[in-house]
């Protein structure tokens, strides 16, 4: 017969001896489920959300690819200045000089000597290469929301003009660009888009109230 003090102490190192199993197998669950959850994770975050419409008519201009930075990331000159839109998840659509579309997703991004600095998942230096002079484009229905009374320049195509007089000088045909100030153009006139000459916009009607100026004429 075993001695009841060796029998204690082997029950109690069984005892201990289930009680560190039970908690290997507990851990051993709850790395099972991290990694389970962060693939998830991974795999949602890195997949392409529902995009709208068809990227063939993705038409708003946001950047261009200026060429490859380190193996595979993307140096892209901005030409929008909206929050995210060349930050971490964002989705863009690049737009080749040869070759078809196709979406990219931003994995991470740093702004560096005047440009974004974007990894795409790009694989090769190659496929980086290939996108120098790119298109960076996005979906009309993407861009930020402007304030009341605030009108992107594709909204104001089409708008009659009309002078505070209530004589019509047509639609706007054409938006000018310059580094002062944009130009309205109708069949009619030239109207800068200054608030001395274009007295309000009204986004319900369409129609864009100017003063009634002879010299905006052509």
């Amino acid at each position: 017969m075993k001695p009841k003090t060796l029998i204690i102490a082997t029950e109690n190192a069984e005892k201990h001896r289930e009680g560190i199993e039970n908690k290997t197998l507990l851990q051993n669950f709850c790395i099972s489920l991290c990694v389970s959850l962060r693939s998830l994770w991974l795999l949602s975050a890195f997949q392409f959300p529902k995009m709208p419409s068809d990227i063939k008519n993705w038409d708003v201009l946001v950047g261009r690819v200026k060429g490859r930075w380190d193996h595979a990331k993307l140096r892209i000159a901005p030409f929008s200045q909206a929050a995210g839109r060349f930050g971490q998840g964002a989705v863009l659509c690049v737009a080749p000089e040869e070759g078809a579309r196709r979406l990219l997703k931003v994995r991470e991004s740093e702004w560096k000597n005047g440009a974004w600095i974007c990894d795409c998942d790009l694989r090769t230096s190659e496929e980086a290469e290939a996108l120098k002079g790119a298109d960076i484009l996005i979906d009309r229905s993407m861009r930020p929301e402007l304030a009341p009374g605030e009108f992107y320049s594709d909204q104001l195509i089409g708008m009659r003009v009309q002078t505070e007089n209530g004589e019509d000088w047509g639609e706007i045909e054409e938006i000018l660009e310059s580094s002062a100030h944009e130009t309205f153009v109708t069949a009619r006139a030239l109207i800068p888009d200054v608030p001395e000459w274009v007295l309000r916009v009204d986004g319900q009607t369409r129609i864009v109230t100017v003063k009634s100026d002879p010299g905006l004429l052509r």
